[in-house]
């Protein structure tokens, strides 16, 4: 799938296992401030055996990864696992275009609402609360939220 944002040309493509350790690094790059602040433990094991390409797409600017997303659905529940972009393509309306797009296909396969989980110290929690997620609890570290579509 393409998408264009202002002068920016967006590809979102399904991942490959090719892409575990770009991904990995990405989400451990982006979660480490996060993780030392909460005096938390990032686990490369546990995030080896959760990837599972078929939930993750991969998005692409100028034929380079510049981040990803998974959704899952569980119990019935659709949830935002991830959503990374790297540093230098954040504030471009990039996160704000994928999340209208998650919106959008999960509407379209019956869903209702779609949850995620965030650090309560994350800034990503102002886009979610603009697009329209709202706390629907707390424990520790993390802030879980949800929108109704």
């Amino acid at each position: 799938m393409l998408i264009k944002i202002d002068n920016i040309i967006i590809k979102i493509r399904n991942s490959l296992w090719d892409d575990y350790n770009y991904c990995h690094h990405l989400a451990r790059r982006n979660f480490q401030p996060f993780y030392e602040r909460h005096k938390l433990d990032w686990n490369s094991k546990g995030y080896r055996r959760h990837f599972n390409p078929t939930f993750i797409k991969v998005i692409e600017c100028n034929k380079r990864r510049i981040g990803f997303y998974e959704l899952r659905i569980k119990d019935g529940s659709w949830y935002l696992e991830d959503l990374h972009l790297s540093t230098l393509f954040r504030g471009k309306g990039i996160g704000t275009k994928i999340m209208n797009l998650l919106e959008k296909s999960v509407k379209k396969r019956g869903g209702n609402a779609i949850r995620l989980s965030v650090f309560v110290d994350n800034p990503a929690i102002n886009l979610y609360k603009r697009l329209g997620y709202y706390i629907i609890g707390s424990e520790g570290a993390f802030h879980f939220m949800e929108k109704k579509i």
